[in-house]
């Protein structure tokens, strides 16, 4: 992967937790959204679907879409989600939240693992009345094949 790309995709991770920190700072949760990266420009994917489930559905199947037609670059799907178990014990006790993030490139596409799921724990504290923090903790990094991005 070249410097270039690895700067990109930071880049895309970093915009798509800041906006995912921020909603929740606004309303305690946020909706499934993703972020794709095509000719050098970074495309948003939410949609108003009221069941997240159902939300989430669509934005697959809407980055899937965008994928079979144009060359996707980078691809993030990001959700609200609890933590795994086999992590949920590596973190604190209160922190059982995390926003997950589907990573695939494009140019990892020869390496065995060629995309990842970051999860990055979280706890909203309130600061004062109806004001909200949320901490974030160490990203936790998952090995797994791409998905949606194909050579």
């Amino acid at each position: 992967m070249r410097e270039n790309d690895d700067d990109k995709a930071i880049e895309i991770l970093q915009k798509a937790v800041s906006y995912a920190q921020q909603e929740l700072i606004e309303s305690a949760t946020f909706r499934p959204f993703g972020m794709v990266l095509v000719d050098n420009r970074v495309d948003i994917i939410k949609n108003d679907t009221e069941d997240r489930e159902i939300s989430y559905d669509e934005i697959c199947r809407d980055i899937e879409d965008i994928v079979s037609t144009k060359r996707v670059e980078i691809l993030v799907i990001v959700i609200d989600t609890a933590m795994p178990d086999e992590f949920a014990k590596d973190s604190s006790d209160d922190t059982k939240s995390s926003i997950r993030l589907h990573l695939e490139e494009r140019s990892q596409l020869s390496k065995d693992i060629s995309a990842r799921y970051i999860f990055v724990p979280y706890q909203i504290y309130e600061k004062e009345a109806n004001e909200l923090f949320v901490e974030l903790y160490r990203p936790i990094p998952v090995g797994l094949i791409a998905e949606y991005i194909k050579k």
